[in-house]
């Protein structure tokens, strides 16, 4: 079967990048034809994970989500098929791999899963979205590139929410410069003499994978990577 090509975003992608956190979940962005969303489909099945075809193939028709859970071990990989607007596209293909004790797989970008968790917040899914925001921009500090930030803040009107994780992750900029973003202005920053610069600054190879808690259950992801490894490419 043809590789699908994927990357793994929401809450293990931001820890990867920021400050890790636990969770039972795994989301996962796919970018199929039909005929290998339903050989990946049969494939979860056949290692004895539930998911249903009806639910596969209505998210691929309306570029949607669908779930693959694995009810023994109690977690779920919630599948996202690739929407078609631009950032999506943009997000997609800027993923980048890691490694993460033995396991590789592809991951959304520190900025894209930024901006990615601004909207989340924005659209009001929990506080939890922007606290992960923050996270992000303490542990990448220079690292992240913030003109594509600049462009897709603007774009996707998410002025006030990169204000707000700003303040929340710490950036070194006078209270006119994040007035002036949420107002729509990030140019502001450089005029104010700001920097993104934070304290604390911590890159993800410093950190030590064996004391996260991505997952309760270690084994869930080494069945997701296992299930998925002849699939995914």
């Amino acid at each position: 079967m043809n590789h699908v090509p994927y990357m793994v975003t929401g809450s293990l992608a931001s820890s990867v990048h920021g400050e890790p956190r636990s969770t039972n979940d795994l989301d996962v962005v796919i970018a199929p034809t039909r005929d290998q969303l339903f050989s990946l489909v049969q494939l979860f099945k056949r290692v004895g994970f539930y998911v249903r075809w009806e639910e596969a193939e209505a998210a691929f028709r309306n570029r949607d989500m669908f779930n693959v859970t694995d009810f023994r071990n109690a977690w779920k990989v919630d599948l996202i098929v690739r929407k078609t607007r631009a950032f999506s596209v943009s997000e997609f293909e800027r993923r980048e791999p890691v490694e993460i004790d033995g396991l590789n797989f592809v991951i959304t970008s520190a900025e894209d899963i930024l901006i990615a968790k601004l909207e989340w917040f924005k659209i009001g899914e929990s506080d939890r979205q922007l606290e992960d925001a923050a996270g992000i921009i303490r542990i990448q500090g220079d690292n992240l590139d913030t003109g594509y930030i600049e462009t897709w803040v603007g774009s996707l009107g998410l002025y006030e929410e990169m204000a707000e994780g700003a303040s929340l992750g710490g950036l070194h900029m006078t209270f006119d410069a994040l007035s002036q973003i949420a107002q729509g202005d990030l140019t502001a920053r450089r005029r104010s003499g700001g920097s993104i610069s934070v304290v604390n600054r911590r890159r993800f190879g410093e950190l030590n994978p064996a004391s996260w808690t991505l997952f309760t259950d270690a084994a869930a992801m080494s069945a997701v990577a296992t299930a998925a490894g002849n699939a995914f490419g």
